[in-house]
Order: C-alpha cells, then structure tokens, then sequence
C-alpha cells in the first residue's frame, strides 16, 4: 500500500479519515509508520506563490538560475525542490505578473518556506504606432518563421532531468453511451470519480535532429496496473518550432499566415530584453487551430512564454510553457503545464500535466545549417515507428522506490485528493481487475444472446464470433424472400504469427424453400509479407453487378418500396485465391475458380410500401453458365509506408500513385458452355494532401476484352458501381455513380472511367462561423465514363461528409457533354452488410 508520508506531505486529518473508513490495523499501521518518520525530511525549499489577493497563480514557475532548472507549481501555486546547501538564485515568475527575483541561503537542517506575492504586470503600447497596411505582428511573426529552423537545432545535445506528474478524472458519464461501451472490459462508470494519478522522475539525454532517450528512474501511480502497463507518461517532446505542436498546427508553421491572423498587443521588458506579445487567432474555429498568446524576444526571434489553447470537438485544451536561458543566449522549455477539460456527448473529466524541467548537460550545434539542410532532404522511412526517434527505458527499480525518495524528488507537492488517490489504490485496482480479467478471457455475457458476441479472448487459443438473434436476419429480396440462419467465425493462431480463420454462413430462403451456404477459410501467413491463402465454397445468389448496389441497399429497397435494384443469379462455386507482397507495396495476386451459374426468378412480391406492379422481373442470362477461370493481378505502390505491430505489417498510406494491373481469364473445359473471355484492367489512383484541411484524390481505370467475346456470361462483362436512382444508398460517393442506371453502361468490349474528389474542412458551408469547427468535412466530386453504349458521360457533384460514415450531397449527370439529371443522395457507409 502506497502510504506516501513524507514530512508535511499528508495531514492527519487525511490519515484519521482514511484510517475510519479502512480498519483498525490499517489505522495502527500508518500511525506507527507516522511517528517513525518524524524526523524525516524530503525537500528543503518549499513555497507558494499567489496574487496581492492572496489567490494561487496558475502557471507560476520558479527558476534556478544557475542550475538551469524550472519548477511547476500546482493549482494551489505550490512547490517543493532540493537544493544543494549554499547561496540560490531564484526567479519567480508567470505570465501577465512581475518576475520576482531574490537570493536565498540553505542550509543541511532546515527548511525554507517562501511566500511569494506576484504583482500584475502591464503591457506598453504607448510607442507602437500600428500602420494601415499591416499590424506590427506580422514582420515579427515572419521573422520568428524564419529563424525556427535555427532554434530548433542550436543544441546538438542535452542531459536534462525531468519530473512529470499526471492527473485525471472521469466527473460524468452518459447513461446512454454507458450501457454500450467498453474500456479493457470496463464501463466508464466504472472508472467515474476516481481521481487517478501518474508520476515519474525520468533522465533525458537529446541528440540532434530528433533523437531522444528517456530513461525512466521513478515511476508511480494510482492506477490499475493493467492501465500503468499501457500509459507509460513518456517526455512530450512537441516543440512550438515545429510545423505541429502537440499535434495542432504550430503557430510558426512555415504556412502559419494561412491558418492564422496575428495580433500585436504591446511589449514587455525582461532583464533588459524587449519581449513582443502577439495575440494568436484562428481564421476559422477549427479543431486543429490554436489560440492564445506568445511572447517573442526582439533581435533573437525566440519564444518566452507561450499561452495556447485549443478545443477539439468539446474537449479544452490550455498549453502553458516557460522557456530559460541556459546556456549563452539559447532558451529552452524549463515548464510544461497542460490543462484538458472534455465535455463530450454526455461525458465529463479532466486532465493535468505538468513537467518541470533541469538541465544537465549542454554541447551546442557547430553546423547548424548542416543539420537544417539534413533535416530538409531527409526522406522518411517507410516503416512507421511510434518511438522512431524516442527511445523509453524503464529502470528495473522504476515502480519501487519508497516514499522517502519520492519526497526527495517530487517537485509538485500532492494535494489531499491525490494523497487519497494513492492511499485508495489497492481496494480500486481490486474491483476493476475483475472484470478487466473476464474481459481478456473473453468470457460470455448475456447481452450476447441478442447482439452477438465473442467467446474466448487475446490470450484464449481459439475465439469464436456469432452473430446473435440480430444476425438470424441475414437478406431480403424477391427470389429468395427473407433469409433466416446465422453466420459463425472460429479463429485460431497457427504457430507464432500465422492464424486460421473459419467463417460458415447458412440460411433457409423462406420463399425459395431452399439453403443459402457458404464456408470461407482465410490462412494469414508470413506476416510480414501480409500472405493470405483463401479457400471458398458455396451456393449462394450473387448480383450480376457485384460493383453496384450491394446485399443491403437491395434488401431495404425491395422490403419498404418495392424496387429491386439488383439482379440475381444462384452460383455454386469454389475457389483458391492467395496474395503475399513480393516486396514492400508490391502485391502479386492470383486465383482460379470454377462456378456452376443457374438462372433464378422471383418467388415473392411482398413490400411493405411498395406496390406489386412495380417490382421487376429478375434478370435471367442462360448463356455460358458455367465458368472456369484464372486471374493475375500485380499492384504497386513505390512509396508505401507502413507500421509492425505485435510481427505483423499494417499499411498505413502512400506517397506515390499505386499502379495495378490485372489478367483474368474464362477458359473451356470439358463442359461446351464455359464463358470464355480474356481481359486485361490497369489502374492507377493515389490521394494527395494539398493542405492541412484538405486532399485531392483520383483514379484512372481502363480495360479491354481481348479475342472472341461471343462466348460470354452477362455476369463477366464490365459492370460499374452505380446507384441508379437510389436516394439512400450505403456506399460514400467519392467513386460510385449516383445517378447512372445499374447496366446501362455494362460492356464486353472496352471502357475507361476516371474520378476526382477534393475534400475539404472548408470549402462552401463551413465558411459560415456557426459551422465551423463542426465535425463533418464537404467534398466536391467529377466523375467520367466512357465505354461503347455510353459515350463521355459525367457526374459532378458536392456533398457534406460525417466521419467518412455519413454523407449527404447533391450530383448532376451530364451525357455527351449535355445536361442530363440532378438527385440529391443520402449515404451511410454500410460495407459490412456486403456479400463476399
């Protein structure tokens, strides 16, 4: 149990309440430990600095001078260090206030307790005269531009210690979201009104132009272990120098202008020194902006002080950093203070970060322009590393340093919620490690029955997924009526890395009267290569257009409106299919099939909106049946990057176009109706970021039939993915046709189809101030086709995205160039109610 008793550090009147509320021995425990320690002591300089109305300041820092070292006070304007005995030099200091300096003596045996009273300092703007052309803070913000290269790489290396300390709390929880949410196997109710702590006392060593080891002496926190094994508090090491800053766009990002308007707002003298503040302002309310305030030194064009805040869908943000000199006339982050407030959807809690910083060790850049001009034509790696440049080591004695130490380092003192945080550690972890251990096994729940659920967990060796009495619904249309059965998945590891997944699927057709199954097997093999080995078999109703409207938007459409806008043939089929990279971003791909394709017809008119007169016949193509067929297929992308994680490759995405090319080919056997064709497809498409807000994309897609295609099924023809007039469909419309009739532009012969998207935070709607900031992009869209029965045929289009979920637009068809159609279309991205 963490008892944390260090001389002043915990009141009695905790200790008591504490004692009351656990047990008798408890109580006789810590009292006993109380008394023993009494002659102990940790820091010997401590204090609090405040206003003249002896309210704590936020923010406030306290710097030794020629220890290059900074102190963060906590929310009560307290703070607590060791100094070595001898004469101190010491600034007390905080934006908007009056630095106090003053020397102090320490001594072996003594406290020192100082009372710090911070006057508010004011800004001069009497001698700035702002021009009609351009506000004073520009030239300087140009400059501070300009000169952020050379800050960032003036040290070559540094030693630095660093004591960080995290709180958190989770203050309200929606019922709602509650009830369907899991963390690790908990709900966030589960972790509501538990203030959880995390502090460590780390080393730091720096080398340019980006590398950083961490080394972790001390690590403590209230949290259950099984959280301390995944949050280790690592050194932030974002830099206001950067393009990005903590993950927002920097304000002395080398496009800054672009996302924001500066502001100056006077000056400042500090040790002689001409300090500029200029006030931060987004030009849009955007997530990804920040405002606030920095304060940058005249001559040097380095930042003093900086002030940000950023609000990311409901969730407040404050940055508050305190640079030093160190060495010569180079400044450097002695504090870091981040403040989060999140109010979203029904949840409320809070995060505190603090980090105080002292400097060991210093060799400054003699090349500096060296390292810019390596850092500019540096080319990133392919491969992802999430540490790439940052090393963490744990020392082994990390988690067990006692509470004489920690009172030795602790630079922000504890308050009395986070001394009962501590305290409070062993009964919490005891009732959420439960449930976090049911939720590794995998073990059942009730509301599977309904939802569908998973038996067997990540450390079980086999897990197995079913669908529930929500999955027994699987299809509707008019040939087969309603679907009922299930869809199982059995997954299980094969070796180290390798894993076998099987995924049985039968239903009964109530108006067919028949069976729809199928059994897929997909072997992941060599991981790292991302092979793939899959087997099929089954009978099942395929779409004659697999590229257009898919399983559910046929299902919806026939149930409520009586439209069926699919065409249906039954295939018994099988199939091998097996894709490996022979390199990285080059995939080879290659699959035989065999298909038995019978004609089918409608055995149902029911709709529930929908008149009977109205539902077509299903399409029936007696030619060729059968199908025999083999296809090739090799993609590249030259400048694919991509992550490894747990042995096993992910892409992640591309900085080149991806070029594909495919063969398939229907061949004859012994059977004369085979469908025989040869075809030939390239494509080659990519996504380019043009901004921080936006990307352009495209894809150019082209084929032909080779030969004799005299002998071919409709269902191998070039079918194309559109949505007829559909106008609630569940594909997004970045490359689909929205407004193209599912066959009119199917062919045997040749095609070439083409589409552009620019997306975009801002381009139409979200210009408008009370949007912006909201969470949805807008898009705008052209697509073209060309193919013998449908000649330079084009869409345009704009629509509002959510969350690449949700989209909603309005699309116009142009043939030969000639207006044709508008419709407007509402899409929600539903793939997963796709057939295989």
């Amino acid at each position: 149990m963490h008892t944390a008793l260090a001389k002043r550090c915990i009141t009695k009147d905790i200790l008591y309440n504490y004692m009351i509320r656990e047990n008798k021995f408890t109580f006789i425990l810590l009292s006993l430990l109380f008394i023993s320690i009494g002659s102990l002591q940790g820091q010997n300089f401590k204090g609090r600095i405040t206003d003249i109305n002896n309210d704590p300041i936020l923010g406030g820092t306290v710097l030794i001078k020629h220890e290059n070292q900074g102190v963060a006070c906590n929310d009560n304007g307290e703070f607590q260090m060791t100094l070595s005995k001898g004469l101190h030099k010491i600034e007390y200091r905080c934006l908007g206030y009056e630095t106090y300096s003053e020397h102090i003596t320490i001594d072996d045996d003594t406290i020192t307790y100082r009372s710090i009273i911070l006057n508010e300092k004011p800004i001069t703007l009497d001698e700035v005269v702002v021009s009609r052309k351009e506000d004073p803070a520009y030239p300087i913000i140009r400059s501070a531009i300009e000169k952020a290269p050379y800050h960032q790489n003036v040290i070559k290396e540094f030693e630095a210690e660093c004591y960080i300390k995290g709180e958190a709390e989770l203050t309200k929880v929606s019922k709602l979201i509650d009830r369907f949410s899991n963390i690790q196997g908990l709900k966030p109710s589960d972790l509501k009104g538990n203030l959880f702590i995390q502090e460590s006392y780390n080393t730091i060593h720096f080398s340019a132009p980006d590398q950083y080891e961490q080394k972790v002496i001390a690590f403590s926190s209230s949290a259950p272990d099984y959280i301390n094994n995944r949050i280790k508090m690592q050194l932030a090491t974002t830099s206001i120098y950067l393009p990005r800053f903590a993950g927002l766009i920097s304000p002395l990002h080398p496009r800054a202008f672009t996302y924001y308007r500066f502001q100056y707002e006077g000056f400042i003298e500090e040790n002689g020194e001409i300090l500029n503040k200029i006030r931060v302002i987004p030009r849009v309310k955007d997530p990804e902006l920040v405002k606030g305030c920095l304060y940058i030194a005249d001559t040097s064009w380095d930042v003093r002080f900086l002030e940000l805040e950023g609000k990311i869908y409901g969730i407040d943000q404050q940055f508050v950093m305190t640079y030093d000199k160190m060495v010569d006339t180079i400044y450097m982050p002695a504090t870091v203070s981040v403040r989060v407030l999140g109010k979203v959807m029904g949840f409320e809690g809070y995060f505190n970060y603090f980090s105080s910083i002292k400097y060991t060790d210093f060799i400054i850049n003699d090349s500096i322009e060296e390292t810019i001009a390596e850092v500019k034509d540096k080319k990133r790696d392919l491969e992802i590393k999430w540490n790439d440049g940052y090393t963490l080591k744990v020392d082994s004695m990390a988690s067990k340093r006692d509470d004489i130490y920690w009172s030795m380092i602790r630079k922000t003192p504890l308050s009395e919620r986070e001394i009962e945080s501590h305290l409070a550690k062993d009964s919490i972890q005891k009732a959420l490690s439960a449930k976090h251990k049911a939720y590794v096994k995998g073990e059942f729940k009730p509301t599977d029955i309904l939802f569908g659920g998973t038996v067997g967990g990540k450390s079980s060796p086999v897990t197995f997924k079913y669908g529930g009495l929500f999955g027994v619904f699987r299809d509707y249309n008019f040939v087969d009526g309603f679907g009922l059965g299930q869809k199982f998945e059995l997954s299980t590891k094969v070796g180290k890395n390798n894993r076998l997944t099987l995924t049985p699927e039968v239903y009964y057709t109530v108006a067919r009267k028949d069976m729809v199954w199928r059994l897929d097997a997909d072997y992941e093999y060599s991981p790292m290569r991302l092979g793939l080995l899959q087997f099929g078999i089954g009978d099942v109703l395929s779409n004659f257009n697999p590229e257009g409207a898919n399983r559910f938007d046929n299902a919806t459409s026939s149930l409520l409106w009586g439209d069926n806008v699919t065409m249906l043939y039954r295939q018994r089929f099988m199939k091998i299919k097996n894709g490996i990279d022979l390199t990285n971003g080059l995939r080879f791909v290659a699959q035989i099939r065999m298909d038995d394709r019978l004609p089918v017809h409608n055995n149902t008119k029911y709709s529930i909106f929908g008149g009977r007169s109205n539902i077509t016949e299903n399409m029936v193509s007696e030619d060729f049946l059968d199908l025999l067929s083999y296809s090739l297929s090799l993609e590249y992308t030259p400048r694919y990057h991509y992550y490894v994680r747990n042995g096993k490759k992910h892409y992640l995405y591309a900085t080149s176009p991806t070029f594909k090319l495919g063969y398939t080919e229907g061949f004859s056997t012994i059977k004369s109706d085979n469908s025989r064709f040869k075809r030939v497809e390239f494509d080659i498409s990519q996504t380019i970021r043009t901004d921080q807000f936006s990307n352009f994309s495209y894809e150019i897609n082209t084929g032909v039939f080779l030969g004799n295609r005299g002998e071919m099924n409709y269902a191998d023809y070039k079918h194309f993915n559109t949505y007829d007039d559909m106008w609630f469909i569940s594909k997004l419309p970045y490359s689909s046709f929205m407004l193209l009739k599912t066959f009119e532009a199917s062919t045997k012969d040749y095609w070439v189809y083409s589409h552009v998207n620019y997306v975009s935070k801002y381009i139409l709607l979200k210009r408008l101030p009370f949007l912006q900031g909201r969470l949805f992009n807008e898009a705008l869209h052209l697509r073209y086709l060309y193919t013998p029965v449908k000649r330079n045929y084009m869409e345009a289009g704009y629509s509002i995205d959510l969350l690449n979920a949700l989209s909603i637009g309005v699309h116009f068809s142009f043939n030969q160039f000639r207006y044709e159609a508008v419709g407007f279309r509402l899409s929600l991205n539903l793939d997963v109610f796709s057939a295989k």
